[in-house]
């Protein structure tokens, strides 16, 4: 249930009588007393999450597995978006159980290496902004996110790259560093989603497998000195892991 604040008199004064009208029912239960009347009038100040709580702890009652303290249970299990943000970290554990299946290389996992998806600063932070907009909007598509990302890390010095004619010098340079940001929140943005809700929307997948062709190219490969091939590797892998997805 949502926290309520003090000034919140309504909401409080209904919890209270919904919380006993089911002491009441508990009482009429244990004598066999008629039921219906307390029902119906659960049914007009109770929420439906409210009245199946009820009729749940209910049944566990003639089971013999409820007990006075049933009342203060009815909170709903956490989901995959509820966590404590002090509990959350980033592993198989943590994270969607079709994520932990989906992405079983280690480097996945690491937010501390630079070559991994979520160990530089921008997937890192894709990651999170990602998880806090997710809580707050559980309904809605990934593709929804893409206007923090387009504004965070917009796509406009990919295609100034692509129509420049323009020898290497520093301004080239600043872009293509845009470009390889912009690239890496795609490939993180899809890995997110992946994480945390367990699928992976074919638009976001196809902008993020874009990305990926762009980085494995030789001329991106070679801002990796020394890791370039094991940079292509791990680009591989997200490819498959998103083919399969």
């Amino acid at each position: 249930m949502a926290e309520l604040k003090a000034c919140d008199r309504p909401e409080v004064r209904r919890r209270l009588l919904v919380a006993g009208l089911w002491t009441l029912l508990l009482t009429i239960r244990k004598y066999d007393l008629p039921k219906e009347s307390v029902m119906e009038l659960l049914r007009e100040v109770a929420t439906a999450e409210e009245q199946a709580a009820i009729i749940e702890l209910g049944r566990g009652l003639e089971a013999g597995q409820a007990g006075a303290e049933g009342i203060a249970n009815m909170e709903p299990e956490a989901g995959p978006h509820d966590e404590d943000e002090d509990d959350w970290e980033l592993c198989p554990e943590c994270c969607h159980p079709r994520a932990a299946a989906m992405l079983k290389e280690p480097f996945f996992w690491d937010c501390t290496d630079e070559l991994s998806p979520f160990g530089n600063d921008v997937g890192a932070d894709v990651l999170d902004e990602y998880r806090a907009w997710r809580q707050e909007n559980h309904e809605e598509t990934a593709a929804s996110f893409m206007g923090w990302l387009e504004n965070e890390y917009p796509s406009d010095a990919v295609y100034d790259q692509l129509d420049s004619d323009l020898s290497p010098n520093d301004d080239v340079d600043v872009e293509v560093i845009l470009v390889d940001e912009h690239d890496n929140a795609l490939i993180a943005l899809a890995l997110a989603q992946v994480v945390i809700d367990g699928t992976l929307e074919a638009g976001v997948a196809e902008l993020a497998l874009v990305a990926i062709e762009r980085q494995d190219s030789e001329e991106a490969l070679s801002r990796w000195p020394g890791f370039e091939s094991e940079r292509s590797r791990r680009l591989e892998i997200i490819r498959k892991a998103f083919s399969e997805a």
